[in-house]
């Protein structure tokens, strides 16, 4: 804490009235809400002990600045140090996207929600401006490779093998997964994606969206926002939602892809249960686990899984998951 304070100090501001540690995300960073005589800030701590951290850090701080200049609404950083992993930023309240659709009224709610997609055009038509490739550590394009590494193998080391203990073997779902990784990724560097959009990451303050967490963007397949965006779990939205956020999204991109899209939603789809896993289980946040129920339901009722010959074996393995869920108690209760 008292690094936190002299850095805070270096910063211009000598009196803090109270540091307040508030509930972090899925990551490894920290944050703390500074109250100071006039206001507040909120101090971001991700100590650069290693070369991931390191490139994390920089990628916040080159976009941040970055997608400001090109009027996308992010957080202000005031003041910054990448040799300690340390950021005073604009404090921007605690009022996520989320919170909105679940303690307002339906139709209210409905028009905060829907209107978040205006957000993701905007993200969508000038963040290919703003975003530096040379901060991506892991690759700068969403290509079949980056799919199957960081998303489909995810779901299967992560939630099948570690979460659920099955042993489905890589030569199993390689056939499915390579297909699908051709279907959903790209080459393609004309558009950029944020690559978490969901409503935990747009924040609501003084009545505007302000968009957080996008220190994964990189070039990819605007739709895979847009997937991202109508099967958050997060919120449980009706269909009819989704439905419209779709073709509202449609009427402001011409080159929006309906195909592309149904891929796209199953591999954010199996992207989600691992990650879910992962942080809940290895992390040890737990909190995370809370969401896993309503993403394997988006999982099971998913069209293309059912219909696509070229996915037959992941189709088994989720139906094998199914069985073996309802056959152990503890488990279930997890997932259903």
């Amino acid at each position: 804490m008292e690094e936190l304070i002299r850095f805070i100090k270096e910063c211009g501001y000598q009196r803090v009235k109270k540091i307040v540690p508030l509930k972090g995300d899925g990551s490894d960073r920290s944050f703390f809400r500074i109250y100071l005589e006039n206001g507040s800030l909120v101090l971001v701590h991700n100590s650069p002990n290693n070369p991931a951290r390191k490139w994390e850090n920089l990628a916040f701080l080159v976009h941040s600045s970055n997608l400001r200049r090109y009027g996308i609404p992010v957080p202000q950083v005031i003041a910054e140090d990448l040799h300690r992993g340390l950021f005073l930023i604009e404090d921007l309240g605690d009022n996520h996207l989320q919170d909105v659709v679940k303690k307002v009224p339906q139709q209210a709610s409905l028009r905060t929600w829907i209107s978040a997609v205006e957000l993701m055009a905007l993200f969508h038509s000038r963040g290919p401006l703003a975003f530096d490739e040379t901060v991506c550590p892991d690759g700068s394009c969403y290509d079949p490779v980056f799919v199957i590494e960081k998303e489909l193998e995810y779901f299967r080391t992560a939630f099948l093998k570690s979460f659920l203990g099955l042993n489905i073997t890589w030569d199993y779902l390689k056939d499915d997964f390579c297909f699908l990784a051709e279907k959903a990724g790209t080459w393609n560097c004309d558009s950029v994606i944020h690559r978490d959009f969901q409503s935990r990451n747009i924040m609501i303050h003084n009545g505007t969206f302000r968009l957080i967490d996008y220190q994964s963007m990189r070039y990819g397949p605007p739709e895979y926002d847009l997937a991202s965006f109508v099967i958050d779990p997060y919120v449980s939205v009706p269909d009819s939602w989704k439905k419209r956020a779709i073709n509202y999204y449609t009427g402001m991109r011409k080159d929006f892809n309906p195909v592309r899209l149904e891929y796209l939603m199953l591999t954010r789809n199996l992207q989600i249960l691992g990650a879910f896993a992962f942080l809940g289980i290895v992390k040890g946040k737990k909190y995370f686990l809370n969401f896993i129920p309503r993403a394997w339901k988006i999982l099971r009722e998913n069209g293309l899984i059912r219909k696509n010959r070229n996915l037959r074996n992941l189709r088994k393995t989720v139906e094998t998951a199914d069985s073996h869920v309802k056959m152990h108690g503890h488990i279930a209760v997890k997932l259903l």
